[in-house]
């Protein structure tokens, strides 16, 4: 979801940034996406998808530099105004979900001793 309000968001303000987000944030998930492939495959079909989801990520990631490299000299030719308010509400947007997650990922970490993990929470001296 998020993929998709960065690039509609991106291309409604001419926003770069939100673009080039939405393509690495695509580029992860579908490396991620191979990731999950290769851990219910077989050993060896494993290890193939292993090393597609790297360089998946990797030229993606190169890919993406270069637009960017671009994109930004043709910018500093002909600056173009931006709405801020669109890319600054869809970036605090991302920025709560993102809270959100990392709350519910790592509760322990936030609040300690509220949450018990483990073989240590099921045998209490």
């Amino acid at each position: 979801m998020i993929v998709l309000v960065e690039t509609g968001a991106g291309f409604w303000a001419g926003s770069l940034s939100l673009v080039m987000d939405a393509l690495h944030n695509l580029s992860d998930e579908l490396a991620l996406l191979l990731l999950w492939f290769a851990y219910a495959a077989s050993r060896d079909l494993s290890q193939n998808l292993l090393r597609a989801a790297n360089l998946f990520n990797t030229v993606g990631l190169i890919a993406m530099s270069l637009l960017v490299i671009v994109q930004a000299a043709i910018e500093l030719r002909d600056p173009q105004p931006l709405p801020g308010w669109v890319p600054a509400l869809v970036g605090l947007w991302i920025l709560g979900g993102t809270l959100r997650e990392l709350g519910r990922s790592h509760a322990e970490l936030l609040w300690p001793g509220r949450i018990e993990c483990g073989p240590a929470a099921h045998h209490r001296d």
